[in-house]
């Protein structure tokens, strides 16, 4: 959904990742486009691009893809200013993406790098966290425009074709860069939390978004 509303908007050349995992995000890439995979194991890396295992960056990448080694925010750093179209932070350790990527930090670098009508999109999958008072509230504080879908509902058929539940929230600086997003009734408006403290480097709380069961 997200794609679409960004190739249907934007026709932006640029696109980065943060996490590669097994490629399959580069079977979203259409012709001309150029991908960036910031991924910081080399392991993951190499056996993306084992057709042994994956095929996904092998056979359906219709774009110039190239990867940077390291930790995102240190070699984001190195990428020209506004150089991305759409950033798309995909990176996971266990059941969360990592908490240096989801903070006040990390959204400065972020919105550094995008250009003025991009999109960040954000991975924010987690059974145990919920991580959308925390991003409502960076949007909030870097005055964004931020969606959010989460799809908990999976039909057993789709389930078994591979889908598995998700949450993804989608920001820009304006409302009219999200596309189609903005009247999807998938997608619902991520609000700020009072109830929360921005997160930063130096403050975060896992307990207060920790999704007891």
């Amino acid at each position: 959904q997200a794609m679409h509303a960004f190739n249907a908007r934007h026709g932006g050349r640029n696109i980065a990742v943060i996490g590669l995992g097994a490629g399959s995000m580069a079977a979203y890439a259409e012709p001309l486009q150029q991908w960036t995979f910031y991924e910081i194991n080399p392991a993951v890396i190499r056996i993306a691009q084992d057709t042994n295992y994956f095929t996904f960056l092998a056979r359906c990448t219709n774009a110039a893809v190239n990867f940077q080694l390291g930790d995102a925010r240190l070699r984001l750093r190195e990428a020209p200013a506004h150089q991305y179209d759409l950033l798309v932070c995909d990176a996971f350790g266990s059941d969360a993406p990592p908490l240096h990527l989801l903070n006040r930090e990390a959204m400065e670098l972020y919105l550094s790098k995008l250009s003025p009508n991009g999109i960040l999109l954000l991975h924010i999958s987690s059974r145990f966290l919920n991580f959308r008072p925390v991003i409502g509230n960076l949007a909030e504080h870097f005055k964004l425009e931020a969606v959010v879908n989460s799809e908990e509902e999976i039909p057993l058929e789709t389930m078994q074709e591979g889908k598995l539940p998700s949450s993804w929230v989608a920001l820009a600086r304006q409302p009219d860069d999200l596309g189609s997003l903005q009247t999807d009734p998938r997608w619902h408006r991520l609000p700020p939390d009072p109830g929360h403290r921005l997160w930063t480097d130096d403050y975060s709380n896992i307990l207060s978004i920790f999704e007891w069961q």
